[in-house]
């Protein structure tokens, strides 16, 4: 008995969900599309794009040391202006600097009892410079003048912009030459790209300059045709890598 009333239950509770889902037809209804993956061939491409620098970016520091917390700032104060002739005299012009806020610390004893021994005053100068061939001849100059300190030398381009792009599309064209040499081995022939993605790639600057390699966290690359990263770098020149990887159809 209470088997026939639990099938009565049941057919009367599926009556009720058809006839609501006759009145909403819409509701609790989940559509699945499905779409064949074409057939397609991944590659990646990559390429660097060398070219020469034309400006040095200069990140010197000073520090200067005193008596007392006024004598040391004096004196720091002079080492930058000397600093500034001293570039201004190798074609720095005054807009190219840029001076960070000064500090000054009290210079205490080792040993206790602690006493105050004297002051020092610390200052950061930006220096840019846009002949690059007077590289050595400033660095020389600035460290004579009273520069005790260099942060780091970037050796720049102010058309960066227009050289990725160029190495982009040299790496684009490297992926489609590979693409197409590999498809043709199998009998196949190159369709429409299906897919394009700029991958992160290793964005550093080496600089050679008369014998001494520098090395900064730049971001320079041109190299003729599909390139190879790992190439060597001609000499006075920085590199902007680029690297994609893109789908493309088979047919």
């Amino acid at each position: 008995m209470g088997r026939v009333a639990s099938i009565g239950l049941a057919i009367a509770l599926s009556l009720f969900w058809c006839g609501c889902a006759g009145s909403q037809p819409n509701v609790g209804t989940v559509h699945f599309t499905t779409s064949p993956v074409p057939p397609l061939i991944t590659v990646s491409g990559d390429a660097m794009v060398n070219v020469a620098p034309d400006e040095v970016v200069f990140n010197i520091g000073v520090d200067t040391r005193d008596t007392t917390v006024e004598a040391a700032k004096r004196r720091n104060d002079s080492a930058i202006r000397a600093i500034q002739t001293a570039s201004m005299a190798h074609g720095v012009q005054s807009k190219d600097f840029q001076s960070d806020y000064i500090v000054v610390e009290p210079q205490y004893s080792a040993s206790p009892p602690q006493q105050l021994v004297g002051a020092l005053a610390r200052r950061q100068l930006t220096v840019t410079l846009k002949t690059v061939s007077k590289f050595d001849e400033l660095l020389t100059a600035v460290v004579e003048v009273g520069a005790n300190t260099i942060y780091g030398i970037d050796f720049r381009t102010t058309q960066l912009k227009a050289h990725r792009q160029r190495a982009r599309q040299l790496a684009l064209e490297a992926a489609r030459e590979k693409a197409v040499a590999m498809a043709g081995v199998l009998g196949r022939r190159l369709g429409a790209p299906y897919s394009i993605q700029e991958q992160p790639s290793s964005f550093w600057s080496s600089y050679y300059w008369g014998g001494r390699g520098q090395s900064q966290n730049m971001v320079q690359s041109q190299a003729p045709g599909g390139s190879d990263p790992e190439g060597t770098l001609a000499p006075g020149q920085i590199s902007i890598s680029a690297r994609v990887q893109v789908e493309f159809l088979l047919i």
